[in-house]
């Protein structure tokens, strides 16, 4: 599976899918793959989620909202939001190639780059070479491997639901240590491994291996626990202030991360919970 043809893949296009399961609804599965005069693509946002995911070669993903640059490779992916700006910039000679998925109702935050697991990577993989043998996006085998191969995307980025304490001196208790010694407003996955001594993607290889969640997702887990501990404790503190406690200055940024998270607004939740 290593050696991807990519003349096999960079026709596959399957738009206007409109697949639906769980609220989740895929619209379109395409295989990307620049031309090799293309350098860079200029930072973009689109009204869709996106799952993105590097099958072949390298390649700089660059998030400006977020002030991050992540080099990614084969098995990395990305998670973007609707409305988060994003660009490309070529790292070797010829350009990756990059399966894309777009979708609504995924409810997945951003959290920087992620390592897809083998066995996902494999399953991935497989169900492309089947739709790359028979592409027919209007049968149901069809809908079935791309449902497969979103479901493995979603899987590996969800965050966990259940945070257990960590292993003392493990990498997760690294960072985590580490947050909660540091202001919210230099949390990043950047600044988390400089601290650390490392590269970001050396960590997320290092969380991966224990099994644990990615940097962005244990920042994205401790700002939401203090975001609800604000909520929750100061009822009459403005929405703002808590943005602004959380790291997250642009409060209509944070309202939208916020309902991402838990399905509410900062106010309605708020309401919802003033009486627990």
């Amino acid at each position: 599976m290593k050696n991807l043809d990519p003349e096999l893949f960079r026709s596959l296009l399957f738009s206007d899918l409109e697949i639906e399961v769980e609220g989740l609804r895929v619209q379109s599965l395409q295989v990307n793959q620049h031309l090799p005069t293309t350098q860079k693509v200029a930072a973009h946002q689109h009204d869709s989620d996106q799952l993105l995911l590097y099958l072949k070669g390298e390649g700089t993903q660059s998030f400006p909202d977020h002030q991050e640059e992540y080099a990614a490779q084969r098995g990395d992916f990305f998670v973007i939001p609707a409305g988060v700006r994003h660009g490309f910039r070529k790292r070797r000679k010829y350009p990756p190639l990059v399966l894309t998925i777009t979708c609504t109702g995924s409810g997945l935050p951003f959290a920087g780059v992620q390592r897809l697991p083998p066995n996902a990577m494999k399953t991935v993989e497989r169900s492309l070479l089947r739709l790359a043998q028979q592409p027919a996006p209007s049968s149901y085998a069809a809908a079935a491997e791309i449902l497969r191969m979103v479901a493995a995307l979603v899987e590996a980025a969800a965050p966990s639901k259940e945070a257990t304490a960590p292993s003392k001196g493990s990498c997760e208790w690294q960072v985590l240590r580490l947050l909660k010694k540091t202001s919210t407003e230099a949390w990043s996955p950047r600044t988390v491994a400089q601290a650390l001594d490392t590269e970001p993607n050396q960590l997320t290889r290092q969380l991966t291996q224990e099994g644990s969640p990615s940097v962005g997702q244990l920042i994205g887990r401790e700002r939401l626990r203090i975001a609800q501990q604000q909520l929750r404790e100061s009822p009459d503190r403005p929405v703002g202030e808590v943005a602004t406690e959380v790291g997250l200055a642009d409060q209509n940024y944070f309202c939208r991360w916020f309902k991402k998270q838990t399905g509410y607004s900062p106010s309605d939740w708020r309401e919802r919970n003033s009486c627990l």
